[in-house]
């Protein structure tokens, strides 16, 4: 569904239910994460509206609005492989299994490294740059292993 007549004509018509639920969510949702991310680089570049604090939590912030949408993805991902195994409930536990792991390893990281992340973007902040410095630590490579 490319186009907005093609959405008019086979989602809108039909009876909410999960999938239409999703299909919506990921469609709009992805639409307004990139406005939102568009808006917060532009707007980090001008003097004056960064520091370290602020910094530090859009760095938080940003990667977990992402995450939400891959997870969102990886459901739609997980209900295939549900149809395709002809809906067998051993399929669906170990999918589901791995997908809470998956988002406690995402977590713990993304703890771990906010906690690091003050020291790393104070060292860095009094660069002559506009926005918050683009610097990775540690075990940041790891989030989105999992």
């Amino acid at each position: 569904m490319f186009s907005n007549n093609s959405q008019i004509r086979y989602v809108w018509p039909h009876q909410w239910n999960f999938g239409k639920i999703l299909y919506i969510w990921i469609r709009y949702y992805g639409i307004t994460l990139l406005i939102f991310d568009v808006t917060q680089i532009h707007l980090f570049t001008r003097p004056g509206i960064t520091s370290d604090t602020v910094c530090v939590a859009m760095d938080s912030i940003i990667r977990v609005v992402g995450a939400i949408l891959l997870w969102s993805i990886e459901i739609v991902m997980q209900l295939r492989i549900y149809a395709l195994y002809n809906r067998s409930w051993k399929v669906a536990a170990i999918n589901f299994f791995l997908f809470m792991v998956s988002i406690a390893g995402f977590t713990w990281i993304l703890v771990h490294n906010a906690l690091r992340r003050h020291a790393v973007i104070a060292a860095a902040i009094h660069l002559p740059l506009p926005g918050c410095p683009s610097i990775h630590t540690g075990i940041e490579w790891a989030q989105w292993v999992p």
